[in-house]
């Protein structure tokens, strides 16, 4: 049975084949619980647990690296234990997109608006034209657009952001590993369409505010549906709350200092 093809479902995305070794794994890093319903090619779903009870073969052991120490130790501060998937924290997720736009996006510009400012200045000039409504809302577009890449690239091998970070949001494949980058691309486009209407403010708010109920009805987005991804959060503890307090400071220093350098451009 070992490198079997076993499947289980988080929400209504169903994640496999893993072999039993990927299973241990997953439930290490709580995405799966005992009582998970796990099945392959000629076994009716049942629990994890009456799985691997009833099976012939014991549960292969847990990788060496994720073994238990012979002595007790303190797990380390990003151990698998300060991460769940369940309950789902939206908010969490929005305050990080909302940061990436404004770290992201203001690095995105700035090099963008260098090398148009080189190859076309006056293309450049009416781009960042500040007093003109339809072309602010042009600019959102172009920040959501140039923080998608990056935010790709950093997902693909980190599993997060700069936002995640400060708001514990962790995004990874089914079984821990990383999305690569090919998939984080294909995700991070999707929530650009889907999740923030390309910028543009109200349709932004209605595709966030849709994004909100299918994620706390389903447990999960259609963009991690398609992409198989597993997001996962930081526990909630001090050093949690403390870096959302900081998270959340930034963007307002962020948004500030946009007001500022609008008004010494008008």
């Amino acid at each position: 049975m070992a490198g079997a093809g076993w499947f289980y479902r988080v929400g209504e995305r169903t994640v496999g084949p893993l072999s039993e070794e990927g299973l241990v794994t997953a439930l290490f890093y709580q995405r799966i619980v005992p009582a998970t319903l796990v099945w392959r090619d000629g076994v009716q779903p049942a629990s994890l647990q009456s799985v691997f009870e009833l099976s012939v073969i014991a549960p292969p052991a847990l990788p060496d690296d994720l073994a238990a120490p012979e002595t007790p130790a303190t797990p380390p501060s990003g151990s698998a234990a300060l991460w769940i998937t369940a309950p789902v924290y939206p908010w969490r997720r929005h305050f990080a997109r909302i940061l990436d736009l404004s770290l992201l996006g203001a690095i995105g510009a700035a090099c963008f608006g260098m090398v148009l400012g080189v190859l076309a200045p006056s293309i450049n000039t009416a781009l960042w034209e500040v007093s003109n409504p339809l072309m602010a809302i042009f600019q959102n577009t172009i920040v959501c657009i140039l923080t998608t890449i990056p935010s790709a690239l950093i997902i693909a091998t980190t599993g997060g952001t700069p936002g995640k970070w400060f708001f514990g949001v962790r995004v990874a494949r089914g079984d821990g590993r990383a999305l690569g980058v090919i998939v984080a691309l294909r995700r991070e486009f999707s929530v650009l369409v889907r999740g923030m209407a390309f910028g543009v403010p109200l349709f932004f708010l209605v595709t966030a505010l849709v994004s909100r109920a299918a994620l706390l009805s389903d447990q999960t987005t259609h963009w991690d549906k398609m992409s198989g991804a597993a997001v996962s959060y930081r526990r909630p503890g001090a050093l949690t709350v403390t870096r959302q307090i900081i998270g959340v400071a930034l963007i307002v220093c962020a948004a500030a200092l946009s007001r500022a350098l609008v008004a010494q451009g008008q």
